[in-house]
């Protein structure tokens, strides 16, 4: 396997990793991979959006075992208010008959109300239930990271090392070749015998073989 289609290897599994579109760049350090990975893969994104909607949950059952408090206003404008007829006499009136009205114009009450749950099972078993998944998704993130990070690490040192071997092998080729142009020298001048330059060329062929 040669370096071009390695490194393609590299990226196409690099994207699937990530299931999104990889930026522009021809190199990346450890650091860049895991970074972008650890804010990209959908894999992690997903685990995160279970443990919030797992710590919402716990959220809302907590709330039913708080002081739930109620207010209520109400607000009445009497337009037109009752009349009662009395004696003039009740009045300052002595022999006449008056009349009366009865409320106020306007008439304004506010309630408010405060019921605390003394001991509830079903809320406190569910309480537990909720607090008990939100730890699951937790750790879930955790693992998730951890198992996502672990394969692209895996293989970046892979790259690295083939990257290394690729150079070595390189520079033995250049080296050879070096060599070859020597030993057909020393060969035509009858220093060296043509087992030898064969042995180079050979040895030049295995290297150019392992670099395609």
């Amino acid at each position: 396997m040669n370096q071009i289609s390695y490194k393609i290897i590299f990226t196409l599994f690099i994207v699937t990793i990530f299931r999104c579109s990889i930026v522009a760049q021809e190199t990346f350090t450890l650091n860049d991979v895991v970074a972008f990975t650890l804010e990209n893969n959908r894999e992690i994104k997903k685990s995160m959006i279970q443990e919030k909607i797992g710590y919402e949950v716990t959220k809302e059952v907590r709330s039913t075992a708080l002081p739930q408090i109620t207010a209520s206003a109400n607000y009445i404008n009497n337009l037109l208010l009752p009349v009662l007829v009395v004696p003039g006499e009740l009045t300052g009136n002595p022999g006449e008959v008056s009349t009366l009205e009865i409320g106020l114009d306007y008439n304004t009450s506010v309630a408010l109300s405060l019921e605390q749950p003394l001991f509830d099972k079903s809320v406190f078993t569910a309480l537990k239930a909720a607090r008990s998944s939100e730890e699951l998704y937790a750790l879930r993130v955790k693992k998730t990271k951890e198992e996502v990070v672990y394969r692209v690490v895996i293989l970046y040192y892979n790259v690295s090392i083939f990257d290394r071997n690729i150079a070595v092998l390189q520079n033995n080729l250049n080296q050879t070749n070096k060599l070859l142009e020597i030993s057909a020298v020393q060969l035509e001048q009858g220093f060296i015998k043509q087992v030898d330059h064969d042995r180079l060329n050979v040895s030049k062929m295995n290297l150019e073989i392992q670099l395609s």
